[in-house]
């Protein structure tokens, strides 16, 4: 469900605010404009299910064959996404609109040669453009790599030391970044601090695999956690009270750790048996199935929505411009989803699983 708020998120910033900025307006930004925050939880939950079944082991064998499936998976609806935003772009949202849409366009060559190489989010005038949420997709790409170094530090050193060790890593790295302007140091770019997030997925993998009884840190291990933990407080803190804003960069290792503590907790009290699934549940496993297919294609589809329904309207507030652009926009990235997922996802998923695991 993480993917169907990000496209709330984007629905809600994809208007021209052009009607009066009234208090419906600020009652939904207060409500879905947390959409990195999502991207933050979804990292995390990532590596856990990536890594989950290696249990508490501490070598990730067979790492050349989960590489090659892992790019079946998920690079062939990546590519596809490209070409059809490229597509629309051509046919009808190239233009300016005052939208969010705008980061996404011009296109320039620059861009699309490193989208095809999954490094535009090094570079900030090239990390939103033809499609602005797959800046994640690189980033989640190249995180890959580091899995068999975190499965080693959490049988080596443990879990607690690794998250600690590598949110130390990802942090100076990233604040490194900002020093000398690269990669992109942006809350949209190359995002080095999400090793640490990565790092908490695959610590939480390795607890889900351990006891309960031995999830809590020994002395020697919650030292390092709890000072990396206060450590970050205070950044976050100076940072706030300095740029009078929080910095999302900052803000995402506490979302990586709610992520942890709300993980360990369904596993101590497990949710309800999976066979008593109702409607809602029924309705959520749908969408979560399709949820990659809906991050991919749903921004310039909402720029289509905006440019063919909603700007027509002239709707008098904000608020309804945004009302009208989370219900039409959402209802037309589902349908579209279906069709992508069907012919486009799908044959991907299928190809990962024939490939060989050793």
């Amino acid at each position: 469900m993480l993917s169907l708020y990000v496209v709330l998120h984007h629905a809600l910033l994809n208007i021209d605010y052009s009607g009066v900025h009234d208090g419906t307006w600020r009652w939904l930004d207060a409500v879905f404009a947390w959409g990195h925050v999502s991207v933050d939880a979804f990292l995390v939950l990532s590596a856990f299910c990536l890594v989950l079944p290696l249990g508490a082991s501490d070598r990730f064998d067979h790492f050349g064959p989960f590489l090659r499936r892992r790019f079946a998976r998920l690079l062939p609806p990546y590519y596809a996404a490209c070409l059809f935003s490229l597509a629309l772009i051509a046919l009808c949202v190239s233009a300016k609109s005052g939208t969010h849409w705008d980061v996404s366009v011009p296109v320039t060559f620059g861009g699309a040669v490193t989208h095809a190489l999954l490094i535009h989010q090094w570079w900030p005038q090239f990390t939103a453009q033809i499609d602005h949420p797959l800046w994640s997709i690189g980033v989640e790409f190249q995180l890959c790599f580091l899995l068999p170094l975190l499965v080693w530090s959490c049988g080596r050193i443990g879990p607690w030391r690794t998250v600690a060790a590598f949110t130390l890593v990802g942090y100076l790295t990233w604040r490194a970044s900002v020093s000398i302007g690269f990669p992109d140091p942006s809350a949209w770019g190359a995002s080095l601090y999400y090793i640490s997030l990565f790092a908490m997925g695959v610590a939480v993998a390795h607890l889900w695999s351990s006891p309960p009884q031995q999830w809590r840190p020994r002395r020697d291990e919650a030292l390092p956690v709890v000072a990396v933990a206060v450590a970050m407080t205070a950044w976050l803190a100076v940072k706030t009270i300095r740029d009078h804003a929080v910095a999302l960069q900052l803000l995402s290792f506490f979302v990586g750790l709610t992520v942890v503590a709300g993980v360990l907790a369904m596993r101590r009290w497990p949710m309800a048996a999976p066979e008593k699934r109702g409607p809602l549940r029924a309705s959520m496993a749908f969408v979560g199935k399709r949820s990659y297919s809906l991050y991919l294609i749903h921004a310039p589809l909402l720029q289509v929505v905006w440019i063919a329904l909603v700007s027509p309207m002239h709707l008098s507030s904000s608020g309804l411009q945004a009302i009208a652009m989370m219900l039409l926009g959402t209802t037309v990235s589902l349908v579209f989803t279906l069709v992508f997922f069907q012919w486009i996802e799908r044959p991907s998923l299928d190809w990962s699983r024939r490939l060989p695991s050793k």
